[in-house]
């Protein structure tokens, strides 16, 4: 009978390894082998690549089965979202506490993008859960389709793990030292190998359990057509605008037109404006007067009860809410200022405006926020106490 030597043996073994699968067609050492199988129908072709476009967000893309596998294969599932929200941080707080609840994990937290691992069973209601925070600009599903991925894994794992078995039965046999090392740096490979696969099939696994879903959140107010007042003065039907768009303050030069001791919270901005950490602000101004004669010459101009039913119903028509108003005297002047409240995304702000006339310039006062923060910078009785101290 012919001998082998351990190397040849060892060679053996390792041969096996690569050729051990039934379903192999081809054994050649030193190429990885592969296995035939019977190509998926036309309906699991068609479902490898799954795929929802921003063209076609509607409330359908929310319905159950965006993360169903085709039958006898395994899929894994992506989402991309883009919510536009009023607020960023509370979203992602609630995003966080959402994930915890549905048995998922925040993989990433950057800013204002997180990505998350969420159970393949609960993919469905956590995109409506997210879709229910504000206006999806931006929804994009894919499912890629890892059924051959995850049997070629099993396959090699399973022809390793045999060819580490008889490399330790032949550690146990061998009493030849120089057999024995070379019969040792082959088991550490093998087994490096294995390790190596066996990571790559459990993160497979993972991606196959869960629904990896990246989410933007961007600062929104809602896209809406502004109703206005039918009143002569652009600049009347424009009160409360600044709302909606909230406050980019201008770095640079303080600019306001009059003499004002800021509320303790508040700082100037630049230019016209002054804010409070809480990002509310109180914006300053001056308009020209409007004229009561087109012939108009000394003092013809309007006064504060020109402009107080209009301001009043501006704010109404806008805001559809109740306005509440009342006289007062800035620097002297006659002068009205109003209080309205509005709810965004559930959200409450307050909105103030003071108007004084003064001849031939109106000035304006307006403060916004939250209202909860507002109130708690500011307040009312700060409010007033503000308007007292101008002086033109």
């Amino acid at each position: 009978m012919k001998k082998f030597t351990l190397f040849q043996a060892v060679s053996a073994i390792l041969l096996l390894a690569g050729c051990s699968s039934p379903d192999m067609q081809t054994c050649d050492t030193g190429r990885e082998f592969s296995v035939a199988r019977t190509p998926p129908s036309p309906v699991a072709m068609k479902a490898k690549r799954m795929r929802l476009t921003e063209d076609s967000v509607t409330n359908a893309a929310f319905a159950s089965g965006n993360f169903n596998a085709p039958a006898g294969r395994k899929m894994a599932f992506t989402a991309n979202i883009t919510v536009n929200v009023a607020d960023v941080k509370k979203a992602i707080a609630d995003t966080r506490k959402q994930t915890a609840a549905a048995g998922g994990y925040v993989k990433t937290l950057n800013n204002n993008m997180l990505v998350l691992a969420i159970p393949i069973a609960q993919g469905d209601n956590f995109l409506n859960l997210l879709a229910k925070m504000g206006e999806v600009s931006n929804l994009r599903i894919e499912g890629d389709d890892v059924t051959e991925q995850s049997a070629d894994l099993k396959i090699r794992m399973e022809n390793l793990e045999k060819s580490r078995k008889r490399l330790l039965a032949m550690m146990d046999r061998t009493g030849n030292v120089r057999d024995l090392t070379q019969v040792e740096r082959e088991l550490n490979r093998v087994t490096t190998e294995l390790e190596r696969l066996q990571a790559a099939d459990k993160n497979l696994t993972n991606r196959i359990a869960y629904v990896t879903i990246t989410v933007v959140f961007r600062t929104h107010t809602p896209a809406q057509a502004t109703p206005r007042a039918n009143v002569p003065l652009l600049w009347i039907n424009q009160l409360g605008e600044g709302l909606q768009q909230w406050i980019s303050a201008n770095q640079g030069k303080v600019k306001v037109p009059f003499r004002v001791e800021l509320p303790a919270k508040f700082f100037f901005a630049g230019g016209e404006y002054a804010v409070s950490g809480n990002n509310c602000s109180i914006h300053f101004r001056e308009i020209k007067n409007a004229v009561t004669d087109i012939r108009w010459y000394g003092k013809k101009y309007a006064g504060k009860e020109f402009y107080k039913d209009m301001i009043a119903k501006a704010l109404q028509i806008r805001f559809g809410k109740k306005v509440t108003g009342s006289d007062c005297k800035i620097d002297g002047k006659d002068a009205v200022w109003f209080q309205v409240e509005t709810n965004i995304y559930g959200i409450d702000y307050l909105y103030l405006i003071a108007v004084a006339v003064d001849d031939d310039t109106v000035k304006v006062i307006e403060a916004k926020g939250k209202k909860q923060e507002l109130l708690k910078d500011m307040g009312i009785d700060g409010w007033k106490k503000m308007l007292e101290a101008i002086r033109f």
